[in-house]
């Protein structure tokens, strides 16, 4: 993946809008779902959906990016989108020692993805005549709108509403656990979606 700094210095094959945000700019998760046909899936291909978009996919090391001077971000980057002529990319962090379990790389992963793609439908300009970049970092700050909703658009595109309420009004006990392990995301990522919608839930920790 190009830094800041080499992006700019390509000029003029940045001059050109990209097709493949143009196509998915403001769509909205059931959109998404839908058009992929997977509106009624559990859990979510996430990988699925950023191959029918015809999105390009890396794993990448961002630690020269982040150890540059032109990276003005906080934190460790996990994920990043960005435009080159018609082509949209999506890089995810490439797996690191510090994630140990296997489920938590998976996890991380996938709500990287649906996070990146968040961008590309709520914040990206298909029309813009440049080049567009997009990171993902693990400080988000309370104050980040743009990343709030693009976390929300990723949890709603991941745990579709109406997939989760068909399975939680069928449980005696709303078990965080289970709904967790069902949708294949952290735990984190259910607990903010279940507060989203205001549904209580319970965890075996309790």
């Amino acid at each position: 993946m190009l830094n800041k700094r080499e992006q700019l210095n390509k000029g003029m094959e940045w001059d050109k809008m990209c097709k493949k945000l143009k196509e998915i700019s403001g769509k909205t998760p059931e959109e998404i779902l839908k058009f992929c046909g997977q509106e009624n899936r559990i859990p979510i291909d996430i990988m699925d959906i950023i191959f029918k978009l015809g999105i390009i996919l890396n794993e990448t090391d961002f630690t020269e990016i982040e150890q540059s001077q032109d990276f003005e971000c906080c934190g460790n980057i996990l994920g990043a989108v960005y435009t080159e002529g018609d082509d949209l990319n999506i890089c995810y962090q490439k797996q690191s020692g510090e994630i140990k379990l296997k489920s938590q790389i998976e996890h991380r992963k996938r709500f990287t993805l649906a996070h990146e793609l968040a961008h590309c439908c709520l914040d990206m300009n298909p029309d813009a005549q440049d080049y567009h970049l997009e990171f993902r970092t693990d400080q988000l700050q309370s104050d980040n709108k743009k990343e709030y909703n693009a976390n929300v658009f990723a949890g709603q595109l991941l745990i579709p509403t109406k997939s989760l309420l068909s399975v939680y009004y069928r449980l005696e006990v709303p078990s965080l656990e289970f709904l967790a392990n069902l949708f294949n995301v952290s735990k984190k990522v259910m607990i903010a979606r279940l507060n989203y919608l205001k549904l209580p839930f319970f965890s075996d920790n309790e």
